[in-house]
């Protein structure tokens, strides 16, 4: 009697394993969720903007930024060039940037 305890338990338990491997979520064929990359995103865009307001050479220029998805826009106005290409190369370096696009044009 132990012996067909021992089988069915087996049995069930193997089945159990095989529909639960058949429920796995495969990221290649489902689309990515939409509130983690919305989460994502945000904090990108705080991280960026943070790091922007917080530097000393970037305080006089009114730069802003914005995330979708991995994709940082920056806009606004800056007192030069080099103002420019250090907020871009700073956005570059937050995690999870996939590239940065500058609107940001040099008031005058």
């Amino acid at each position: 009697m132990t012996t067909i305890a021992n089988l069915a338990g087996g049995l069930a338990m193997a089945m159990f394993m095989a529909l639960g491997a058949g429920c796995a979520r495969d990221s290649s064929t489902h689309a990515p969720d939409p509130i983690a990359a919305d989460t994502s995103d945000a904090w990108i865009t705080t991280k960026v903007r943070t790091d922007l307001l917080t530097r000393r050479q970037l305080s006089g220029s009114r730069i802003y930024a914005k995330t979708s998805n991995g994709v940082v826009t920056l806009s606004g106005t800056a007192r030069n060039q080099v103002e420019i290409d250090r907020a871009v190369a700073d956005a570059y370096k937050v995690t999870g940037v996939k590239s940065v696009i500058s609107t940001v044009f040099v008031k005058s």
